[in-house]
């Protein structure tokens, strides 16, 4: 199902409540694995929101006319963060070394739609 950044958003801030429950709870009990799987839902929620925030972003400069190549280095930024992020707290080197890639690439995206809309001005 896709849903809107809205609701991915409001998503992962439940996640991120019921994460935040079940690593309490877990830790009162003396339950590690509930522990570690609310630490897993808060990282999993955490992701949700911050995706959802930049799909909002890229929506919004889209809808206001941005180049869609800064949009889109947007999103490579905010992406690639996410998954470095989840890499290392899940210590997947692979994964954290995707993400950074992906933020280098959405930097040079967004610097070159910036560029051209500088040259645009100049016109």
């Amino acid at each position: 199902m896709n849903t809107g950044p809205e609701q991915q958003q409001a998503d992962g801030a439940w996640d991120k409540l019921k994460g935040n429950v079940k690593e309490g709870v877990g830790g009162a009990l003396g339950d590690r694995k509930m522990q570690a799987e609310g630490m897993v839902d808060q990282a999993t929620g955490e992701a949700k929101m911050k995706t959802g925030q930049a799909r909002e972003g890229v929506e919004d400069a889209l809808e206001h006319g941005d180049e869609s190549q800064k949009a889109s280095g947007v999103w490579d930024k905010v992406s690639g963060k996410v998954k470095e992020e989840w890499g290392d707290l899940t210590d997947n080197a692979s994964l954290e070394a995707r993400g950074q890639a992906q933020q280098a690439a959405g930097h040079a995206k967004h610097a070159a739609g910036e560029a051209r809309d500088d040259m645009a001005d100049r016109v």
